[in-house]
């Protein structure tokens, strides 16, 4: 794959924005009994290994450049008995594999916007945390009702900026011609944008400014 990497890169050098999408890719391979060095999968019967891929895509035309980066990786079942506090204590997460790919990546050249793009799965601290120390911009779907300074949660406060979201739709009713405005995330959404500086997670002392 590294000819590949190496090509998609050169074309995320020429271009102005590029989306460096992150996400996990479940392989079953249940159906290879004898195929050696799988983990869990799927609802913990099944057999496989998961991928981590970043995909560069170009907003405007919605274009794939290719990908950017992978990484394989096996589940490791948790030991028995393990505490939500012993977890927590782990020195290696399988949620580390999202900040080493930001960190393989390194940064692009300063004529290049590139904003990592991750689901709930990519709301952790140490991510945002590797973005900035790469100085690339990110985007992600928050989990976590994270502190804000001064002390607030970030989903009350977005509640409290009176963001609305409206779209307009034609109603599926034969003979109907007038389109209806829906309350609805699956429209189109008018945002804000804002700066606000999200407060260091506990394992943590530093600060991350979000945009």
């Amino acid at each position: 794959m590294q000819p590949h990497w190496q090509q998609t890169r050169e074309q995320i050098e020429t271009k102005p924005v590029v989306l460096l999408v992150q996400d996990t890719t479940e392989v079953d391979l249940s159906h290879h009994p004898t195929t050696k060095g799988l983990g869990q999968v799927g609802n913990e019967r099944g057999r496989g290994l998961y991928l981590q891929t970043i995909l560069a895509v170009l907003p405007q035309q919605g274009e794939v450049l290719g990908s950017a980066m992978q990484e394989p990786f096996v589940r490791t079942p948790a030991p028995a008995g393990e505490t939500r506090s012993k977890r927590r204590q782990r020195t290696q997460r399988e949620t580390d594999v999202w900040m080493r790919l930001v960190g393989r990546l390194e940064s692009f050249p300063a004529q290049t916007t590139s904003v990592h793009v991750g689901d709930p799965g990519a709301d952790l601290f140490a991510f945002f945390q590797a973005c900035r120390a790469t100085q690339t911009h990110f985007l992600v779907r928050a989990f976590e009702n994270r502190r804000l300074q001064p002390e607030e949660g970030i989903q009350t406060h977005l509640r409290g900026c009176g963001a609305s979201l409206a779209c307009n739709r034609q109603p599926p009713v034969a003979g109907a011609h007038q389109s209806r405005t829906h309350s609805s995330l699956d429209g189109g959404a008018t945002c804000l944008w804002g700066a606000d500086r999200v407060a260091a997670s506990r394992r943590s002392n530093a600060v991350a400014k979000t945009r």
